[in-house]
């Protein structure tokens, strides 16, 4: 047999996130019921403000699709490494670790210069949380250098924590013109009460920002600390 015929296939980016989209919205989906149907509250809590019969309030539930974030992060860089190779793994964790150092010390400087404010529940009246450029920009920062610690693995988070977002806008949209008491809706407290589609659109930010740029320095630095276990294919120029 030919050393080509041997060699693992070559998977690309949707190929690769197809099968963990779907097991993701599956998560999500199952999410959403056990909220809506008053599953066990540890797991599908919606943390709305009610109380338990015992008088403690219902927690937000630990069910759910971030924690999805390091197994896929170990499950991309197994594939990819197995099929491409990869930089070198010093390089690679110390890259992530450096994104998200400078992505929480931006967001950190920002708010110690008051560029960034966060809400405040104890302000009258209650203001919006100001800044977002600049958390923005820190999330920029971090992203690129995951993209630089390995490329195509942090490709493949981002593409991956984009395909897992979306379905959470649109049970977001849903939850919202249904008036679903499910953790979707909730506002962070000192947020003044948001209805329709601005609460929507105020929502959403986290979920096409915040959220997939963790999934890829998360779930990079976690695969990269692993990826060791996985037998490098040696190829010139892995990425």
């Amino acid at each position: 047999m030919s050393e080509n015929a041997s060699a693992p296939s070559r998977p690309g980016i949707l190929s690769l996130v197809l099968i963990p989209a779907i097991l993701s919205l599956v998560v999500t989906v199952v999410r959403v019921v056990g909220e809506l149907k008053g599953w066990d509250p540890f797991w599908f809590g919606p943390g709305m403000g009610d109380n338990l019969p015992d008088g403690t309030p219902v927690p937000i539930g630990k069910f759910g699709v971030s924690f999805l974030i390091p197994l896929f992060g170990i499950y991309f860089a197994w594939r990819i490494r197995r099929s491409y190779g990869s930089p070198s793994l010093l390089r690679a964790i110390v890259g992530f670790l450096v994104g998200l150092g400078v992505t929480v010390g931006l967001c950190i400087l920002f708010w110690k210069m008051e560029l960034v404010q966060l809400p405040d529940p104890k302000a009258v009246p209650l203001r919006d949380p100001t800044g977002l450029q600049y958390v923005l920009a820190a999330l920029g920062a971090g992203l690129v250098i995951g993209l630089i610690a390995w490329p195509r693995l942090a490709a493949t988070l981002l593409v991956y924590g984009l395909f897992v977002r979306i379905p959470v806008i649109v049970v977001t949209y849903l939850a919202v013109n249904q008036d679903w008491k499910v953790h979707y809706v909730k506002l962070p407290p000192g947020v003044p009460a948001k209805e329709g589609f601005d609460r929507v659109m105020f929502l959403s930010v986290p979920q096409i920002s915040l959220w997939p740029v963790f999934t890829v320095l998360a779930g990079g630095l976690v695969g990269s600390l692993l990826a060791g276990l996985v037998r490098s294919k040696d190829a010139p120029g892995a990425d």
